[in-house]
C-alpha cells in the first residue's frame, strides 16, 4: 500500500478510485437560476427523516447564494446526460450554465434537470465545517425516480456506464 502524501493531487487521484453518481444542485436565486455539479453526494444519511448530504468547497461562489434559498432541487443525472453535466460544471460563465439545459423550477424555487434518474426537492437542515469543504445536510421533502434511467457515474475522472455483473447469475469469471 502506498503511503498517503499531503499533495492534493495525490489525494484526489486516490479518491477518484471510488465511483460516484453525478448530481446537480440548483435553485432560483433572485431573478436568476444557479446551480452546481457535485460528486460528493451521499444518500441514505437517514431514512427518518429522509436526509442526504454533499460537500461544497469553501471557495465555491455558487453555494453561498444557494444555501440561502428555501428549497433546493437535486437531480441525480442519467447516463445520457454527460454533455449536459459538462456544460453545467463549466466555470466560464456561471450565469449561462442552464441556457439550453432542459430544466424545471418549482413554485418554491427548486431547480431540477429534466430526464434525470432521480429528482428531489430538499431543504438545508444543517451545515458542518469539513476541512476545505462544508458538509451540507439536506432534508428530502419531495422525490421521484425513473427506474428505467441508469445514473451517470464518475470514476477516475471520467464518466462511465453501469453494466450488469455476472455475479448472482450463477456464472463467475476466471474460475472453472
Amino acid at each position: 500500500m502506498t503511503p498517503l502524501t499531503a499533495a492534493p493531487v495525490d489525494v484526489r487521484a486516490m479518491f477518484s478510485q471510488f465511483p460516484t453518481g453525478v448530481v446537480v444542485i440548483g435553485a432560483r436565486v433572485g431573478s436568476d437560476v444557479a446551480g452546481m455539479v457535485v460528486s460528493s453526494f451521499s444518500v441514505g444519511v437517514s431514512l427518518s427523516p429522509p436526509l442526504v448530504s454533499f460537500a461544497a468547497q469553501r471557495t465555491s461562489e455558487t453555494w453561498p447564494p444557494l444555501r440561502e434559498v428555501p428549497r433546493l432541487g437535486i437531480s441525480i443525472l442519467a447516463q445520457h446526460q454527460s454533455e449536459l453535466c459538462a456544460k453545467i460544471a463549466s466555470t466560464s460563465n456561471r450565469h449561462e450554465r442552464f441556457d439550453d439545459v432542459p430544466h424545471d423550477v418549482t413554485r418554491s424555487g427548486a431547480l431540477t434537470i429534466r430526464d434525470a434518474s432521480v429528482v428531489m426537492e430538499v431543504e438545508l437542515a444543517d451545515e458542518f465545517p469539513a476541512g476545505d469543504h462544508t458538509l451540507a445536510l439536506l432534508e428530502v421533502k419531495h422525490a421521484s425516480a425513473d427506474t428505467d434511467r441508469a445514473p451517470l457515474v464518475f470514476h477516475r475522472s471520467m464518466f462511465k456506464e453501469i453494466v450488469p455483473s455476472d455475479a448472482g447469475s450463477g456464472r463467475t469469471r476466471g474460475t472453472r
